[in-house]
């Protein structure tokens, strides 16, 4: 479950508000776009809260390991690692994905649209839509259902509360048919 706003505050009472409405417990992350939200939000797991935006975050996000960057796989971390100039065994941070240019990435082998990706990702830039996937995984290990929510979108507690509703019966619907589906193949 992912938010964005200036308020951890705002976090905690919709965690409660989820805890109170569905027994869920949540991980919220804040951040200024959705891929650093969704970031945050890993870093307070199981039921946490954390923060990606404003003074700082910067730094914090150039300090992570670079798989946290959406879309970097095994093999272009490996390529990537080659092109910063260790070896694949060298430890790979999103500062240093940050310090190579497109062209370096490309010439590593990584695709040009990849690489113009890894950059502006690595600099905290995320200009891709946010869209629900919903789609089937072949061997789930979890169910989960993720929202993200720009900011200013939810301004009331009860406004978070019915958006709470709505994603617990996403989630709800999604075990059900994971239970069939589970039920039937036995």
């Amino acid at each position: 479950f992912l938010i964005q706003s200036d308020e951890k505050l705002d976090a905690e009472a919709l965690k409660r508000a989820v805890y109170n409405s569905t027994c869920f417990t949540v991980s919220c992350g804040i951040g200024d776009n959705p891929m650093l939200a969704k970031i945050a939000a890993g870093l307070r797991k199981p039921n946490g809260v954390a923060s990606l935006e404003g003074p700082g975050s910067e730094e914090r996000l150039r300090q992570m390991p670079a798989r946290v960057l959406p879309g970097l796989g095994r093999k272009a971390l490996k390529v990537l690692k080659v092109a910063a100039g260790g070896g694949e065994d060298t430890d790979l941070n999103v500062g240093d994905v940050r310090r190579l240019s497109i062209a370096e990435m490309i010439r590593a082998g990584v695709r040009e649209k990849d690489a113009r990706l890894f950059f502006d990702l690595s600099r905290g830039f995320d200009k891709r839509e946010v869209v629900d996937e919903g789609g089937e995984e072949s061997t789930k290990k979890k169910s989960s259902v993720e929202q993200s929510f720009r900011r200013g979108t939810i301004l009331t507690l009860q406004g978070a509360k019915e958006q709470t509703r709505d994603v617990a019966n996403r989630l709800l619907k999604l075990m059900k048919e994971e239970n069939s589906r589970i039920g039937a193949g036995r």
